[in-house]
Protein backbone atom coordinates (compact mmCIF):
# COMPACT_ATOMS: atom_id res chain seq x y z
CA UNK A 1 0.00 0.00 0.00
CA UNK A 2 1.38 3.29 -0.49
CA UNK A 3 1.89 6.11 2.17
CA UNK A 4 -0.83 8.41 0.07
CA UNK A 5 -3.66 5.11 0.75
CA UNK A 6 -3.11 4.78 3.93
CA UNK A 7 -3.36 8.55 4.71
CA UNK A 8 -6.65 8.36 2.82
CA UNK A 9 -7.86 5.41 4.95
CA UNK A 10 -6.53 6.91 8.44
CA UNK A 11 -8.47 10.16 6.90
CA UNK A 12 -11.47 8.26 6.52
CA UNK A 13 -11.32 6.74 10.07
CA UNK A 14 -11.17 9.63 11.79
CA UNK A 15 -13.97 11.19 9.94
CA UNK A 16 -16.26 8.46 11.42
CA UNK A 17 -14.19 8.03 14.39
CA UNK A 18 -14.60 11.86 15.98
CA UNK A 19 -18.55 12.24 14.69
CA UNK A 20 -19.26 9.00 16.23
CA UNK A 21 -17.30 9.55 19.36
CA UNK A 22 -19.13 13.02 20.29
CA UNK A 23 -22.70 11.69 19.20
CA UNK A 24 -22.43 8.41 21.66
CA UNK A 25 -20.02 8.57 23.83
CA UNK A 26 -18.98 12.27 24.70
CA UNK A 27 -19.85 12.62 28.82
CA UNK A 28 -18.29 16.34 29.53
CA UNK A 29 -19.90 17.69 32.31
CA UNK A 30 -18.25 20.91 31.90
CA UNK A 31 -19.61 23.68 34.89
CA UNK A 32 -22.27 21.56 36.31
CA UNK A 33 -22.93 21.83 39.74
CA UNK A 34 -25.68 19.97 42.04
CA UNK A 35 -28.94 22.28 42.44
CA UNK A 36 -29.72 23.46 45.86
CA UNK A 37 -31.83 21.11 47.66
CA UNK A 38 -31.14 19.07 50.79
CA UNK A 39 -32.48 16.03 52.56
CA UNK A 40 -33.51 18.24 55.73
CA UNK A 41 -35.84 21.06 53.29
CA UNK A 42 -37.61 17.82 51.79
CA UNK A 43 -37.76 16.15 55.50
CA UNK A 44 -39.37 19.81 56.43
CA UNK A 45 -42.03 19.80 53.37
CA UNK A 46 -42.77 16.24 53.47
CA UNK A 47 -43.79 16.74 57.50
CA UNK A 48 -47.24 15.73 59.02
CA UNK A 49 -48.69 18.57 58.54
CA UNK A 50 -51.69 17.70 56.93
CA UNK A 51 -52.10 14.33 58.44
CA UNK A 52 -50.11 10.67 57.91
CA UNK A 53 -47.75 10.30 55.40
CA UNK A 54 -48.23 7.12 53.00
CA UNK A 55 -47.78 3.37 54.38
CA UNK A 56 -46.54 1.69 51.89
CA UNK A 57 -45.80 1.71 48.02
CA UNK A 58 -46.96 -0.98 45.00
CA UNK A 59 -45.99 -0.93 41.17
CA UNK A 60 -47.14 -2.26 38.43
CA UNK A 61 -44.57 -2.88 35.28
CA UNK A 62 -46.57 -1.83 32.40
CA UNK A 63 -44.72 -1.69 29.52
CA UNK A 64 -41.00 -2.11 28.16
CA UNK A 65 -39.00 -1.69 25.08
CA UNK A 66 -35.31 -2.01 24.58
CA UNK A 67 -32.18 0.70 24.17
CA UNK A 68 -28.69 0.60 23.45
CA UNK A 69 -27.15 1.68 26.95
CA UNK A 70 -25.05 4.26 24.90
CA UNK A 71 -28.09 6.44 24.21
CA UNK A 72 -29.79 6.32 27.59
CA UNK A 73 -25.78 7.28 29.40
CA UNK A 74 -23.45 8.38 27.05
CA UNK A 75 -20.18 5.92 27.03
CA UNK A 76 -21.73 3.37 29.19
CA UNK A 77 -21.79 0.57 26.38
CA UNK A 78 -23.30 -0.80 23.22
CA UNK A 79 -25.07 -3.69 24.80
CA UNK A 80 -28.97 -3.56 24.86
CA UNK A 81 -30.75 -2.24 28.36
CA UNK A 82 -34.25 -2.98 28.90
CA UNK A 83 -36.68 0.10 29.63
CA UNK A 84 -39.68 0.17 31.30
CA UNK A 85 -42.97 2.06 32.01
CA UNK A 86 -44.00 1.67 35.85
CA UNK A 87 -47.12 2.49 37.38
CA UNK A 88 -46.99 3.51 41.98
CA UNK A 89 -49.73 3.71 44.16
CA UNK A 90 -48.59 5.43 47.43
CA UNK A 91 -50.96 3.71 50.27
CA UNK A 92 -52.27 5.76 52.88
CA UNK A 93 -54.23 4.50 55.97
CA UNK A 94 -57.49 6.71 55.98
CA UNK A 95 -57.19 8.68 52.45
CA UNK A 96 -57.37 7.47 49.03
CA UNK A 97 -54.03 6.65 47.34
CA UNK A 98 -52.06 9.09 44.95
CA UNK A 99 -50.48 7.29 42.20
CA UNK A 100 -47.21 8.02 40.27
CA UNK A 101 -47.77 7.62 36.95
CA UNK A 102 -50.81 6.06 35.41
CA UNK A 103 -49.62 4.01 32.99
CA UNK A 104 -50.44 3.61 29.12
CA UNK A 105 -52.43 1.98 27.11
CA UNK A 106 -51.59 -0.91 24.58
CA UNK A 107 -52.64 1.68 21.56
CA UNK A 108 -50.24 4.40 22.93
CA UNK A 109 -47.57 2.29 23.15
CA UNK A 110 -47.10 1.58 19.07
CA UNK A 111 -46.07 5.03 18.20
CA UNK A 112 -43.87 5.09 20.84
CA UNK A 113 -42.04 1.64 20.08
CA UNK A 114 -43.18 -0.08 22.95
CA UNK A 115 -42.34 -4.15 21.69
CA UNK A 116 -44.57 -5.44 24.84
CA UNK A 117 -47.26 -4.48 26.94
CA UNK A 118 -48.52 -6.00 29.67
CA UNK A 119 -52.40 -5.33 29.54
CA UNK A 120 -53.21 -7.25 32.88
CA UNK A 121 -51.17 -4.47 34.68
CA UNK A 122 -52.79 -1.88 33.26
CA UNK A 123 -56.23 -3.48 33.63
CA UNK A 124 -55.33 -3.24 37.59
CA UNK A 125 -53.94 0.38 37.67
CA UNK A 126 -57.10 1.77 35.90
CA UNK A 127 -59.04 -0.32 38.48
CA UNK A 128 -57.51 1.25 41.17
CA UNK A 129 -57.06 5.00 39.67
CA UNK A 130 -60.99 5.41 40.07
CA UNK A 131 -60.25 5.65 43.38
CA UNK A 132 -57.06 8.06 43.20
CA UNK A 133 -56.44 10.97 45.30
CA UNK A 134 -53.93 12.50 43.11
CA UNK A 135 -51.96 11.50 40.14
CA UNK A 136 -48.32 12.59 39.74
CA UNK A 137 -47.03 12.41 36.67
CA UNK A 138 -43.38 12.63 36.44
CA UNK A 139 -43.30 14.64 33.43
CA UNK A 140 -46.08 15.49 30.47
CA UNK A 141 -45.88 12.23 28.47
CA UNK A 142 -48.28 9.33 27.61
CA UNK A 143 -45.69 7.09 29.29
CA UNK A 144 -47.16 9.23 32.73
CA UNK A 145 -50.53 9.87 31.73
CA UNK A 146 -51.68 7.60 28.94
CA UNK A 147 -53.41 5.47 31.44
CA UNK A 148 -56.81 8.02 32.22
CA UNK A 149 -57.91 7.72 28.82
CA UNK A 150 -58.42 4.13 29.88
CA UNK A 151 -61.27 5.41 32.90
CA UNK A 152 -64.79 4.64 32.45
CA UNK A 153 -65.23 7.25 35.40
CA UNK A 154 -64.81 10.10 32.74
CA UNK A 155 -65.83 12.62 35.68
CA UNK A 156 -62.89 10.65 37.26
CA UNK A 157 -60.46 11.47 34.66
CA UNK A 158 -61.41 15.53 34.60
CA UNK A 159 -60.96 15.64 38.36
CA UNK A 160 -57.31 13.96 37.97
CA UNK A 161 -56.22 16.00 35.29
CA UNK A 162 -57.39 19.49 36.90
CA UNK A 163 -55.21 18.35 39.99
CA UNK A 164 -52.71 17.75 37.79
CA UNK A 165 -52.92 20.95 35.95
CA UNK A 166 -52.73 22.67 39.50
CA UNK A 167 -49.79 20.53 40.27
CA UNK A 168 -48.01 22.32 37.11
CA UNK A 169 -49.22 25.81 37.93
CA UNK A 170 -47.43 25.57 41.46
CA UNK A 171 -44.23 23.84 39.51
CA UNK A 172 -43.84 27.01 37.21
CA UNK A 173 -42.61 28.53 40.55
CA UNK A 174 -39.45 25.93 40.45
CA UNK A 175 -39.31 25.61 44.11
CA UNK A 176 -39.76 21.90 46.03
CA UNK A 177 -43.46 22.04 47.53
CA UNK A 178 -45.79 19.52 49.49
CA UNK A 179 -48.28 18.19 47.56
CA UNK A 180 -49.35 16.10 50.39
CA UNK A 181 -48.90 14.32 53.73
CA UNK A 182 -44.92 12.57 53.17
CA UNK A 183 -45.23 13.77 49.34
CA UNK A 184 -42.77 16.57 47.93
CA UNK A 185 -42.81 17.56 43.96
CA UNK A 186 -39.18 18.93 43.15
CA UNK A 187 -39.38 20.51 40.27
CA UNK A 188 -37.10 20.18 37.30
CA UNK A 189 -37.62 23.43 34.98
CA UNK A 190 -35.03 23.29 32.00
CA UNK A 191 -35.75 19.48 31.71
CA UNK A 192 -38.74 17.61 29.54
CA UNK A 193 -41.77 19.27 29.09
CA UNK A 194 -43.55 19.89 33.17
CA UNK A 195 -40.55 17.43 34.53
CA UNK A 196 -39.87 16.95 38.32
CA UNK A 197 -38.63 14.14 40.76
CA UNK A 198 -40.84 13.04 43.53
CA UNK A 199 -39.59 12.94 47.26
CA UNK A 200 -41.91 10.49 49.24
CA UNK A 201 -41.52 9.84 52.74
CA UNK A 202 -43.32 6.91 54.39
CA UNK A 203 -44.54 6.23 57.90
CA UNK A 204 -41.99 4.50 59.14
CA UNK A 205 -39.49 6.62 58.16
CA UNK A 206 -38.14 5.38 54.74
CA UNK A 207 -37.58 7.79 52.08
CA UNK A 208 -37.61 7.35 48.35
CA UNK A 209 -36.71 9.53 45.06
CA UNK A 210 -38.26 9.07 42.29
CA UNK A 211 -36.22 10.27 39.26
CA UNK A 212 -38.11 9.18 36.00
CA UNK A 213 -36.79 9.81 33.00
CA UNK A 214 -33.67 11.95 33.77
CA UNK A 215 -32.45 8.64 35.05
CA UNK A 216 -33.69 6.19 32.44
CA UNK A 217 -31.04 3.89 33.93
CA UNK A 218 -29.33 3.21 37.50
CA UNK A 219 -26.13 4.41 36.12
CA UNK A 220 -27.32 7.54 34.93
CA UNK A 221 -27.00 9.18 38.41
CA UNK A 222 -24.22 6.51 40.14
CA UNK A 223 -21.87 7.20 37.18
CA UNK A 224 -23.72 10.71 36.57
CA UNK A 225 -24.41 9.81 32.81
CA UNK A 226 -26.33 11.82 30.61
CA UNK A 227 -28.00 10.65 27.28
CA UNK A 228 -25.57 10.36 24.20
CA UNK A 229 -25.71 13.36 22.54
CA UNK A 230 -27.57 12.47 18.90
CA UNK A 231 -30.54 12.34 21.64
CA UNK A 232 -30.21 15.30 23.26
CA UNK A 233 -29.01 17.36 20.25
CA UNK A 234 -30.24 15.98 17.75
CA UNK A 235 -34.08 13.80 18.68
CA UNK A 236 -34.99 15.69 21.70
CA UNK A 237 -32.98 19.06 21.78
CA UNK A 238 -32.50 18.86 25.84
CA UNK A 239 -30.04 21.04 27.98
CA UNK A 240 -27.26 18.65 28.90
CA UNK A 241 -26.41 21.23 31.79
CA UNK A 242 -29.59 21.22 33.42
CA UNK A 243 -29.46 16.94 32.91
CA UNK A 244 -25.99 16.88 34.78
CA UNK A 245 -26.93 19.74 37.01
CA UNK A 246 -30.08 16.93 38.29
CA UNK A 247 -28.15 13.91 37.76
CA UNK A 248 -25.38 15.90 40.59
CA UNK A 249 -28.10 16.60 42.84
CA UNK A 250 -29.49 13.02 42.99
CA UNK A 251 -26.05 11.73 43.69
CA UNK A 252 -25.76 14.80 46.05
CA UNK A 253 -28.74 13.65 48.00
CA UNK A 254 -27.86 10.27 47.99
CA UNK A 255 -25.07 10.78 49.92
CA UNK A 256 -26.70 13.48 52.62
CA UNK A 257 -28.67 10.23 53.21
CA UNK A 258 -27.28 6.73 52.65
CA UNK A 259 -30.95 5.58 53.25
CA UNK A 260 -32.00 7.11 50.59
CA UNK A 261 -33.61 4.91 47.81
CA UNK A 262 -33.51 6.60 44.26
CA UNK A 263 -35.88 4.86 41.70
CA UNK A 264 -34.41 5.37 38.43
CA UNK A 265 -36.83 5.35 35.19
CA UNK A 266 -36.66 1.60 35.03
CA UNK A 267 -35.10 -0.22 38.17
CA UNK A 268 -37.13 -1.45 41.26
CA UNK A 269 -34.02 -1.50 43.58
CA UNK A 270 -33.76 -4.51 45.72
CA UNK A 271 -35.11 -4.49 49.54
CA UNK A 272 -36.88 -1.37 48.54
CA UNK A 273 -39.59 -2.26 50.34
CA UNK A 274 -41.94 -1.38 47.06
CA UNK A 275 -43.85 -4.10 46.87
CA UNK A 276 -45.76 -5.58 43.32
CA UNK A 277 -49.47 -5.49 41.83
CA UNK A 278 -51.96 -3.47 42.55
CA UNK A 279 -55.41 -4.81 44.48
CA UNK A 280 -57.87 -6.55 42.44
CA UNK A 281 -61.02 -6.10 41.99
CA UNK A 282 -62.61 -8.57 44.08
CA UNK A 283 -59.95 -8.04 46.73
CA UNK A 284 -56.69 -8.68 46.99
CA UNK A 285 -56.13 -11.64 44.62
CA UNK A 286 -54.63 -14.82 46.98
CA UNK A 287 -51.85 -15.96 44.64
CA UNK A 288 -50.47 -12.70 44.15
CA UNK A 289 -50.26 -11.88 47.76
CA UNK A 290 -48.67 -15.52 48.48
CA UNK A 291 -46.52 -14.96 45.36
CA UNK A 292 -45.03 -11.14 46.99
CA UNK A 293 -44.68 -12.88 50.62
CA UNK A 294 -42.33 -14.98 49.16
CA UNK A 295 -39.90 -12.80 47.20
Amino acid sequence: MTPKFNISILVILLLIAIPSYWLLFENNTGTARPKPVTIAQLRSLAGPKEGPAPRSIRFEQVASRFRTRNLVAAGYGMRWERLYIFAYMLEYRNRAPAFIGAGISEAQTKGLDYRSHEGAAQKRVALNLANAGQVIPLEQANEQLGGLEMLAERAVADRLREDIHQQWQKDAKGTPYALAPGIVIIPTPGLRSKSRLVYVRLTNGREYLFAGSLAPIHQSWTKIRAPARIVTDHFRKDDRQEIFSWLLTLRALKRESHDLIIVSGNRIPGKSGIRRYFPQEDGEDLALAIAEQLR
